[in-house]
This record gives C-alpha cells, sequence and structure tokens, in this order.
C-alpha cells in the first residue's frame, strides 16, 4: 500500500471516530489509537487536527457523490430500481454522515472546510444536464432533473439528520413524477424498505 492509499485509510478511519465521539471530543492521540498508530505518526501525513478535520470532509464528500452517482446513473437498472438503491445508499452511510452535520454546525470547521461544500455543491449542479430541449428528449432531461433533486434531498438529510424527513421529501417528490406521466412507481411498496426507514 503507497502512501496516498494508507493516508486514505487513515482518513477513513478518522471519519469514523469522529462519527462516533465528536470532533471536539476526539484528540489527535485518540485518533491515532483507532487507526493502529502511535501519534508522531499522524504528524508525517497531517499538520495538525484541523487539517485531518478538512481532509475528511474532502474524502468524505468525494466518496458520497461519487457513489450515490454511480447508482443513479446505472444503465442496467430502471430508474425505480436506482431511486431504491440510492436510498439504501443514502441510509447506510448515515451514521458517517454525523461527522459532516458535526462540520457545518461547527463556527470554526465550518468556515474552513466552505471551499470545499461549495465545490462539492458546483459538482452537484453540474451532473444535471441543463441541455437544450432540442438536444436532449423530455425523460432524459426529467430524469437529470430528478437526479438532482435527489442529491438535493439526500444533503438535507444529513445537515437535520431526520430519516422520516428524507422519506417524506422522495415520496413527494415521486408522487409528483407519477402525476405529471409515471417515471417511477413503487419505490415505498417494498414492507422492509418502509419499515426500516420510516422511524
Amino acid at each position: 500500500m503507497n502512501r496516498e492509499e494508507r493516508k486514505k485509510e487513515y482518513l477513513k478511519c478518522f471519519i469514523k471516530t469522529f462519527s462516533e465521539n465528536g470532533i471536539d471530543r476526539t484528540p489527535v492521540k485518540k485518533l491515532a489509537g483507532e487507526a493502529k498508530m502511535n501519534e508522531a505518526s499522524i504528524y508525517q501525513y497531517f499538520k495538525n487536527k484541523d487539517e485531518i478535520v478538512v481532509e475528511c470532509v474532502r474524502l468524505y464528500l468525494e466518496g458520497e457523490l461519487e457513489r450515490l452517482l454511480q447508482v443513479l446513473s446505472d444503465p442496467e437498472e430502471d430508474f425505480e430500481s436506482r431511486v431504491r438503491s440510492f436510498l439504501n445508499l443514502s441510509y447506510e452511510t448515515a451514521d458517517e454522515a454525523k461527522f459532516i452535520i458535526q462540520v457545518l454546525t461547527s463556527p470554526t470547521y465550518s468556515v474552513m472546510c466552505s471551499p470545499i461544500v461549495h465545490d462539492f455543491s458546483k459538482r452537484i449542479l453540474s451532473t444535471s444536464s441543463h441541455a437544450d430541449a432540442e438536444d436532449e428528449d423530455d425523460s432524459a432531461a426529467k430524469e437529470s432533473a430528478v437526479q438532482l433533486l435527489l442529491l438535493s434531498i439526500m444533503i438535507g438529510d444529513r445537515v437535520f439528520g431526520e430519516s422520516s424527513l428524507l422519506r417524506v421529501q422522495v415520496e413527494c417528490l415521486l408522487h409528483l413524477i407519477d402525476h405529471d406521466g409515471g417515471m417511477c412507481t413503487g419505490v415505498f411498496q417494498d414492507r422492509a424498505f418502509s419499515q426500516r426507514n420510516s422511524a
């Protein structure tokens, strides 16, 4: 494993540790212990705890966007299946999202990480194709818009941390889609999914 791969693995461990213990209650010594390294070794990769937090935010947001976009653009699945997979993946990573909520609500870290969050927002906007109507058929334009809205809903869920709010927002979005031409139906008819995410 090269240096960059090792650094990435450390950051994944740090995100989990921050999520479980809180940023303010997690000293560098604890991060080192959870990553099974000595404290001095951390400083071979990072200048200080602030840099660790910023790099964790960068890694988390890049990874989250990549995973969600991969699911939403899977050509092997119909749109309804992709939405269901998107929601499942969103819930699978919800524990790690506690870290992002802490960052966004911290007066110090929210300022430090604002360029990364801004870049993340721009990347989400760029995922929605704004091509002219003559360049893109109506169903593709609608699907692109829905992808953007789903990503926006997921981000809101990360900030508020309310799974019931996410569920209601997605149900409303899918209801509007069904009413407007039936692009996606029955995502929440899966009883196990509904029960797991209705709290």
